[in-house]
């Protein structure tokens, strides 16, 4: 049923470990220009330690996700292929291309500091007061 949803009502899907293709390809259905799509990663953990879970913990975590497995690997390996069979023969320079330009410090748009403008003065300001008339907190979760 998944795979259904997918295909008829998704424009686009991707695996986080090919965020760069996605946005390739989700640049290539939207006709814009790579510097309007270029991010910065922040938050990446330092280090890569392995957690100790109890024996049996894995098998079992896959044994109740084999049918998400089973998803993700139609998306990795059928249809993220045949979403870069669309996008044509040039696909393998676009990435290349899009992937120099994150690399660039100076291509970087400098979005960030208006953006944050933006969120900070206005838009958190206005989602208060409508939440604060709809008889919610000012910020905070929605599960409060």
């Amino acid at each position: 049923k998944a795979m259904e949803v997918i295909r008829d009502r998704f424009l686009l899907v991707g695996t986080i470990e090919e965020f760069d293709e996605f946005l390739v390809l989700l640049n290539g259905i939207l006709k814009t220009p790579f510097n309007k799509i270029l991010y910065r990663s922040k938050n990446i953990a330092s280090d890569n330690k392995e957690l100790q879970l109890p024996q049996g913990f894995h098998e079992r975590v896959e044994e109740l996700n084999d049918l998400d497995r089973e998803l993700y690997d139609w998306v990795k390996n059928e249809l993220i292929p045949e979403y870069i069979k669309q996008h044509g023969a040039g696909f393998g320079e676009d990435l290349k291309e899009f992937r120099r330009l994150l690399n660039d410090p100076d291509t970087h748009p400098t979005k960030a500091i208006p953006s944050l403008i933006m969120r900070r003065a206005y838009v958190r300001p206005v989602t208060g007061l409508i939440r604060r008339w709809n008889g919610m907190p000012y910020s905070g979760s929605y599960a409060d």
